[in-house]
């Protein structure tokens, strides 16, 4: 990207995706704002943990808040006023490949579409989600796109999946009429 855009990751980032979304609250860059409403990382026994920067941005460096993640899963769903997919950003052929199976990669946890874990409730509708782990932090988001409906939970210690697994599958179950999902 940076080659073919002529700008850093960083600001390109916030330029193309950030910002359009309103996702005013989220970086690539460790900002002085930010420096001071980030939450602190505790480890697996409640110890606090330093707060950690890594080399590979796409992958480990947004600092983001629940909203403004929230906005970026919106942008994958049809729109309160039927406002389609992508949210001008990308195309809604482009959210389809991107929540539809890749060749091969169906097994027992499901499948995965373009940077997306892929499921389906008992009911055969298809749930998508995305989880995220950096030492100190854990996430999980999750969207049921033929429901209009998605859920974001951060937490800041390597038990979080403790947190979000239980608020994620009781979650679910309220989307799917009370069956849930696999695993839940």
């Amino acid at each position: 990207m940076e080659e073919r855009s002529g700008k850093s990751f960083v600001d390109y980032m916030r330029q193309a995706v950030l910002e359009p979304l309103g996702m005013h609250s989220s970086s690539y860059d460790w900002l002085p704002g930010l420096r001071a409403r980030t939450a602190v990382a505790y480890d697996r026994a409640g110890r606090r943990l330093p707060n950690y920067r890594f080399a590979e941005l796409a992958a480990a460096g947004l600092y983001t808040t629940a909203e403004d993640l929230g906005r970026f899963v919106a942008a994958g769903l049809t729109g309160p006023h039927g406002e389609p997919p992508g949210r001008g950003l990308l195309r809604p052929e482009t959210i389809d490949v991107m929540y539809s199976p890749a060749p091969h990669s169906e097994g027992s946890n499901g499948a995965y579409g373009f940077g997306q874990q892929l499921d389906t409730l008992p009911d055969g509708t298809r749930l998508v989600m995305h989880g995220g782990s950096n030492r100190g932090w854990q996430l999980i988001w999750v969207a049921v796109p033929a429901r209009r409906a998605g859920l974001v939970v951060l937490t800041n210690s390597d038990a979080g999946p403790a947190v979000y697994r239980p608020v994620m599958c009781a979650w679910l179950r309220s989307v799917d009429g009370g069956t849930g999902a696999r695993g839940c």
